[in-house]
């Protein structure tokens, strides 16, 4: 999988030492650190890791600090959600925004990191793809490894298979890479 971008790490939500951050907006008005607090036992409760930022530093920083540290979903409550009986949840591997009822805060939850898990494999999986290359002759080999491919099996001739091969190397390399590989 692709752990990172330009805005640092994105990681699975298996992995994740936290699974979801509760940023609460304008957290010193009535009542919004209560019901962030709330959002927080309830998603605990449900053997989610969670965490709470109720530290002084803008919404903003926040939500830059923990997307550098890879956390899966940010969830977002502010008076006008508290009103309106919403939440905002935020995915990191896409940054897809959602508003959602705060009655159905778990299930969404739930879903939400399912779905980056999902929308992550699909990424990496379609990057793999893309970078491998079925070879079967020495030119193509090198050809492919000039653009930096990930060779996918190369038949040796002699039922031994070749994977993997992961960085650019010379012809002499690779000719050394097979003879050891075929030697018995």
């Amino acid at each position: 999988m692709t752990h990172g971008d330009d805005s640092g790490l994105v990681l699975p939500p298996a992995v994740a030492p936290i699974q979801v951050v509760i940023i609460p907006v304008a957290f010193h008005k009535e009542g919004v650190l209560e019901k962030a607090r709330e959002i927080k036992d309830r998603l605990a409760a449900k053997g989610i890791r969670v965490k709470l930022d109720d530290s002084d530093q803008s919404p903003g920083w926040k939500y830059s600090e923990y997307e550098m540290k890879g956390v899966p979903l940010r969830v977002e409550i502010g008076p006008r959600d508290i009103e309106g009986g919403q939440f905002v949840v935020v995915t990191r591997h896409n940054r897809e925004k959602t508003f959602a009822p705060i009655d159905n805060l778990e299930e969404v939850v739930k879903q939400k990191l399912e779905e980056v898990r999902e929308g992550m494999y699909q990424k990496a999986l379609a990057n793999r793809e893309k970078r491998t290359y079925d070879c079967a002759t020495m030119d193509e080999i090198i050809k492919k490894l000039e653009e930096n491919g990930i060779m996918g099996g190369l038949d040796l001739g002699n039922g031994m298979v070749a994977f993997a091969v992961t960085e650019k190397r010379t012809k002499a390399e690779i000719d050394r890479l097979i003879t050891l590989m075929t030697e018995e």
